[in-house]
């Protein structure tokens, strides 16, 4: 440069590049997103643009998704463009072990090592598959398992003075919420649980297919 001559791109940089406009080229096509992950520190699974201050799982995906070349920077501003969808929404420090996501992406090679590599180890990509344009993976989803852990002592009688680390859960108090629990089972409706839906509309209707307490353990 000091006597006139431009400066030579290192070969590493030129590669990088190469790769990228390389990328660039590749068509967008529709997949989904095995993915599993811890929600310890997070607010849920749902991206929240412009609220920066509400770190989400999207919010590292969608970083990763960039980082990787699967997706233009613009996309991650507008997650409409690439048609992003996830099955279910996760509240804040819920954790997930088979979340599922569809999106258009350019299909790079290596693919989920590339995503991976730019994801915090919390948060991994267990699989991927090609899926038609017109796939969404919230209304083709045909069921979702939710899993609860909470004390044993929850269950105890309101009446009654409980010593946390003494309680244990008896089999006829297990008995009894089971049979409690399995008034769940069927279809019901529950618009009560819903916003801007009537007592009639189908889509306020849910089918349980199990509902059950499992067996107490110690921690």
């Amino acid at each position: 440069e000091e006597n006139g001559h431009p400066s030579k791109k290192l070969k590493s940089d030129a590669d990088e590049e190469d790769a990228e406009d390389q990328n660039k080229k590749l068509p967008k096509r529709k997949i989904v997103l095995l993915m599993a992950y811890s929600g310890k520190g997070y607010h849920g699974m749902q991206r929240n643009v412009g609220s920066s201050q509400f770190k989400t799982i999207e919010d590292d995906l969608v970083c990763a998704l960039v980082q990787s070349g699967c997706i233009p920077e613009n996309h991650g501003e507008d997650m409409k463009k690439m048609s992003f969808q996830r099955c279910a929404r996760t509240d804040k420090g819920v954790s997930a072990a088979g979340q599922i996501v569809s999106l258009k992406v350019r299909l790079i090679d290596d693919i989920l090592e590339k995503i991976n590599n730019h994801l915090p180890s919390h948060i991994r990509i267990l699989g991927l598959k090609r899926v038609t344009g017109g796939f969404n993976s919230k209304n083709k989803c045909d069921a979702r398992t939710y899993s609860y852990m909470l004390p044993t002592f929850a269950f105890a009688h309101k009446d009654h003075e409980v010593q946390e680390e003494l309680y244990r859960l008896d089999r006829e108090t297990l008995e009894r919420v089971n049979q409690l629990l399995a008034c769940y089972k069927g279809t019901h409706n529950f618009h009560n649980f819903t916003s801007q839906k009537g007592p009639r509309d189908p889509s306020a209707k849910r089918y349980i297919m199990e509902m059950y307490c499992g067996e107490p353990f110690v921690r």
